[in-house]
């Protein structure tokens, strides 16, 4: 079964490679898509391959750790993320409520002669 849902989710991610242009140029290199897609093909390849001899093994459990293993990552550093960065910059917001816009930045000061005289 994890084999199953990777080739899905690897069918996918091809077919969303084929459509993306990186770089946002004009003219489509095709040369840049081909060696893309063949390392695509070759990666899914060889991980397709690795599932599913775990699952022949009987380490089932192990294929779907392996196949969860990004997803968990990326949650995780998502989350460090979150907590060390994200938080942090909305709190500076709220607790500068005259500067709100630059993150706490002052403006400079004008040199402008008083005029109360």
């Amino acid at each position: 079964m994890p084999t199953i849902i990777y080739i899905i989710l690897f069918s996918i991610s091809l077919v969303l490679n084929l459509f993306q242009d990186p770089y946002n140029n004009e003219h489509k290199n095709i040369a840049f898509k081909i060696n893309l897609i063949s390392h695509h093909l070759l990666y899914g390849l060889i991980f397709t391959i690795i599932i599913y001899l775990l699952c022949k093994q009987g380490y089932v459990n192990t294929a779907w750790v392996v196949l969860l293993l990004p997803l968990i990552l990326f949650i995780v550093f998502f989350v460090i993320f979150m907590l060390g960065f994200g938080f942090r910059l909305m709190g500076s917001n709220a607790s500068n409520s005259n500067n709100t816009h630059n993150m706490g930045v002052s403006a400079p000061e004008s040199n402008t002669p008083d005029q109360s005289t």
